[in-house]
């Protein structure tokens, strides 16, 4: 079986779009339990990390796909690889094997020793992208790709994983991409964890600004909110430094806490699944949709 290490790529200006990439895939010790069905698919949306900003995606592979890798691959035949690129660059590609010779993507071959094992029997390879707030990419739209290469033959097999599809074949927006700023922002409002704190020191450079404001738009994240602000010292770290949108008919969180109260919202435009144009909208403004 091949090693490779761990790949770090600073992207130049010629892919504009892209930021710093940390392919990785953690380490984590779990109980083994048996499970019986093939499966290879990724797992739907993403993640980020809590320390060093990023998105992190994430395929779940049975045994015998593990097997195929690790265990029985004594030649080095079958190699992993994983690549990142923006959701219209993906969507509707059936050969991502194309990744390897170039694109607009980044990625590259993974280290299979890093595959680790979860609680549930199953095993599972990350790929990560950081530094996106370096490149001003918090609310670009990406998703990404692990697959298997298999040499063993005269000639290399691709083993591509199952997506989430929606009803015309395409990847589903919903849950199949991410932006980071959606993200930090859900985890931020989480109702059952207690990510405030490391979030606002690891993307509150941006996060909670005018143009990226912790935005609260269910009862249970208002909720949520409400009930971290208990919290004397988060709430030391929101008062008088934070921007927060509260949908309409919520609560008063002027009565809560001082923060400025930002009413407008985050807008895209898309054209199927091309993203066109992201831009904050002040609540009763005006704004030109743009040419598809």
């Amino acid at each position: 079986m091949r090693k490779s290490i761990r790949l770090t790529t600073i992207f130049s200006c010629v892919v504009a779009f892209f930021a710093s990439l940390i392919l990785s895939i953690s380490f984590s010790i779990m109980p083994a339990k048996a499970e019986t069905s093939p499966v290879f698919q990724m797992e739907s949306g993403a993640s980020i990390k809590l320390s060093g900003n990023g998105l992190r995606f994430k395929a779940k592979m049975s045994q015998d796909y593990y097997d195929m890798l690790v265990t029985n691959d004594s030649g080095d035949d079958v190699l992993l690889y994983g690549y990142i690129a923006p959701i219209e660059i993906i969507d509707g590609m059936t050969e991502y094997s194309v990744f390897i010779g170039g694109g607009k993507r980044v990625g590259g071959e993974l280290d299979q020793d890093k595959i680790y094992q979860g609680e549930d029997g199953y095993y599972y390879a990350n790929i990560v992208m950081t530094n996106l707030d370096t490149h001003g990419y918090q609310d670009d739209s990406f998703s990404a790709i692990i697959f298997i290469e298999d040499n063993s033959g005269s000639s290399p097999i691709y083993i591509y994983p199952e997506l989430a599809l929606d009803e015309d074949k395409h990847i589903n927006i919903e849950a199949q991409n991410r932006t980071q700023y959606d993200i930090v922002n859900a985890a931020f409002l989480d109702g059952e964890e207690s990510y405030e704190s490391k979030l606002i020191e690891t993307y509150g450079s941006w996060y909670g600004t005018e143009d990226y404001p912790i935005f609260i738009n269910t009862q249970a994240e208002y909720d949520a909110f409400v009930s971290k602000l208990e919290d004397t010292d988060f709430k030391a770290e929101i008062e008088n430094n934070k921007h927060v949108f509260v949908k309409e008919g919520l609560g008063d969180i002027e009565s809560v806490v001082s923060v400025t109260k930002t009413s407008g919202h985050t807008v895209r435009f898309w054209d199927g699944n091309k993203l066109l144009d992201t831009c904050y909208v002040e609540d009763g403004a005006l704004v030109a949709s743009p040419d598809a």
